[in-house]
């Protein structure tokens, strides 16, 4: 009972000194600290895009260049010489 009484305590302490903490900050730093995190998850969606975007010019790039160039099906392709063995 008393072990359970103990926790319940430690639980209670922990908790309103974190609430303690947090509130202890004004609702500007409050604030901000919202906009930063919003801000920081923005450029990482931003930088997200950007490498998409580039990855998807690369393909687009590829794939220009294989119907410029295209190769001859193998079938169509010069045989190959085997060397005779004697």
């Amino acid at each position: 009972m008393k072990t359970a009484l103990l926790s319940a305590t430690l639980v209670l302490l922990i908790s309103s000194a974190a609430f303690a903490q947090e509130s202890g900050q004004t609702l500007e730093q409050r604030q901000q600290n919202m906009i930063d995190q919003s801000n920081e998850y923005l450029l990482k969606q931003q930088k997200s895009q950007q490498m998409q975007q580039q990855h998807q010019e690369q393909l687009m790039d590829q794939k220009k260049q294989r119907l410029q160039h295209p190769q001859r099906p193998q079938s169509q392709q010069m045989p190959q010489q085997i060397p005779y063995i004697k």
